[in-house]
C-alpha cells in the first residue's frame, strides 16, 4: 500500500504519463498491437456494464479512471522499454557506420 509521498508522486505524474502515452500513440515505430489494445481495453471498459464499483455518481466513475491510466502505464512501459531498444540500435549503427 502507497504511503502518502508515493501516493502524491503518482498524482503528480500524470500529466507526464498522459504527454508520454499520447506521443507513443503517435509513434510509429511502438507496435500498432500496443496501440490497439490499449484503446480496446480501454474504450471497451469505459463501456462494459459490469464495473467494479458501480456507477455511483463521481465515485463509480473513478474506477474507470483508475483502470484506463493502469492501463496507460502499462502501454508507456512497454513503449518505452521498445522505444530506448530502438534507440540504442540507432547509436549502434550510427557507430559502426563511424568504424
Amino acid at each position: 500500500m502507497p504511503n502518502g509521498y508515493q501516493r502524491w508522486r503518482m498524482i503528480w505524474n500524470i500529466p507526464r504519463l498522459l504527454k508520454k502515452g499520447w506521443r507513443y500513440l503517435r509513434d510509429d515505430s511502438v507496435s500498432f498491437w500496443h496501440k490497439t489494445l490499449l484503446l480496446s481495453a480501454s474504450i471497451g471498459y469505459i463501456l462494459w456494464p459490469l464495473d467494479l464499483i458501480p456507477d455511483i455518481p463521481v465515485i463509480g466513475q473513478l474506477d474507470d479512471i483508475g483502470i484506463v491510466f493502469l492501463l496507460l502505464n502499462w502501454f508507456v512501459n512497454r513503449s518505452e522499454k521498445g522505444f530506448i531498444e530502438a534507440e540504442y540500435r540507432i547509436h549502434d549503427m550510427e557507430d559502426d557506420d563511424e568504424k
